[in-house]
């Protein structure tokens, strides 16, 4: 005897669509690895994907699709960071060269890095917003 198992279109189709971003997402990956990025993280994560999507076809359970989404948004995060480096780093460096920027009269460009350096600031966690906190205001009494 064999059930058919009812289906649901909109969640099938939110599948569908969950599994086209996977493939988009392996393409920039791909783009990546060509442009020299490390992207061993990246592939883990999206080799954990595949089977959510297809436990979330199986049971249809809004947490199942909710994890799908949230490690799709993982990825993407990830890729993010990958491209542009790590946040931290980043803004040591824009730190550094903030202040070579401001002992060689450049204020202006001081300036600009200053406005990127308190974009990075605000989504660094808390402990290294602390390590990198007299040095910012330092830059920002001095590019004021």
């Amino acid at each position: 005897m064999y059930l058919k198992r009812p289906t649901d279109e909109k969640i099938e189709d939110k599948l569908v669509e969950y599994r086209d971003a996977l493939q988009d997402l392996k393409l920039e990956i791909s783009e990546i690895r060509r442009d020299g990025y490390d992207t061993s993280i990246l592939d883990l994560k999206v080799v954990e994907v595949e089977p959510q999507i297809k436990m979330a076809r199986v049971t249809y359970e809004k947490k199942d699709i909710e994890k799908v989404q949230e490690k799709l948004d993982g990825i993407k995060k990830e890729m993010k960071t990958t491209k542009e480096g790590d946040p931290f780093k980043r803004i040591m460096d824009l730190i550094e060269q903030c202040f070579d920027d401001l002992r060689n009269d450049k204020k202006g460009d001081a300036i600009s890095k200053w406005k990127d350096i308190q974009e990075i600031y605000r989504i660094l966690p808390k402990d290294l917003q602390r390590t990198v906190f007299r040095a910012c205001l330092e830059l920002r009494r001095r590019c004021s």
